[in-house]
């Protein structure tokens, strides 16, 4: 079955960039997805108010801002076909016109009728962020964030962040449809960030293994750097070219709270991750 992948891209308040869109899309071919794109152009309220001058100036700078947006929308829409056509993937796009908010809340009820969204990373992107976070705790499908630099190439060799938990499952089954027979996976546990089960890496590596997939396990020490950061270099230096983890979190009153992990990844992120929840 051809995997479907969801892109949702904003242009406000922060724009997705156009590179990154473009590196997203070189992603999803990396992974042999199709792609669902949508474009949110801003639609801001209008003030209700009678103090003359100050309401004329400020519907200007309203439609100021939508116009800007509508036209990196038209940017966005033009990057995201011509590494369409490049990479050879099938792309179905469209132009909305929405709030912030709704734009957030668009993205993640898009997100649960494909298998995955691809998310464009740029550091300190806080519009971003959000959306990450509304997909990854409201979709119920996995969320590959993509940074801005990322180079396409072919996946044979994925990191799992393993805990043995129920999210740490989820998503290593989640990321199952990348893997061909042979490709390698590569079981991080990290040992000096919460007490684990013994034995809980070789078990999945002999899991892994007697599928078809070459599995081997290694201990991460975070030492005094962030767990995100050591899952992130550990992966790169065992040649993985995606990590994969469980993303921790709940709602509390409407208002995510992030386990430091997830929070870690979503702050400083140097690679592909795939987060599921």
């Amino acid at each position: 079955m051809k995997t479907l992948a969801y892109l949702p891209l904003l242009t406000y308040p922060d724009a997705t960039s156009v590179r990154a869109a473009q590196a997203a899309v070189g992603m999803a071919g990396s992974i042999g997805a199709d792609v669902d794109a949508t474009v949110y152009a801003a639609n801001l309220p209008r003030a209700a108010s009678t103090f003359g001058t100050m309401i004329i100036s400020a519907s200007e700078m309203i439609q100021k801002v939508e116009n800007d947006s509508q036209q990196h929308a038209a940017r966005l829409a033009n990057g995201v076909q011509e590494s369409a056509r490049i990479h050879g993937l099938a792309l179905s796009l469209e132009t909305r016109v929405a709030a912030p908010t709704e734009a957030v809340a668009g993205a993640a009820e898009e997100a649960r009728y494909r298998d995955l969204t691809i998310i464009p990373w740029s550091e300190h992107n806080l519009t971003l962020r959000e959306v990450a976070e509304a997909v990854i705790f409201g979709s119920g499908r996995p969320v590959l964030l993509v940074p801005e630099d990322h180079e396409p190439a072919r996946i044979g060799h994925i990191a799992v962040a393993w805990d043995g938990s129920r999210v740490a499952a989820r998503a290593l089954a989640d990321a199952g449809r990348f893997l061909a027979a042979g490709a390698r996976v590569t079981v991080l546990t990290a040992g000096d960030e919460k007490q684990m089960e013994a034995g809980i890496a070789d078990r999945l590596v002999d899991s892994l293994s007697r599928r078809g997939l070459a599995a081997g396990a290694q201990v991460v020490s975070a030492g005094n750097r962030p767990i995100a950061f050591a899952l992130q270099e550990a992966c790169r230096d065992a040649g993985a070219g995606l990590l994969v983890m469980g993303g921790y979190g709940h709602s509390r009153l409407r208002d995510f709270v992030v386990g430091g992990a997830t929070r870690g990844v979503l702050a400083s992120l140097s690679m592909p991750v795939l987060i599921s929840h």
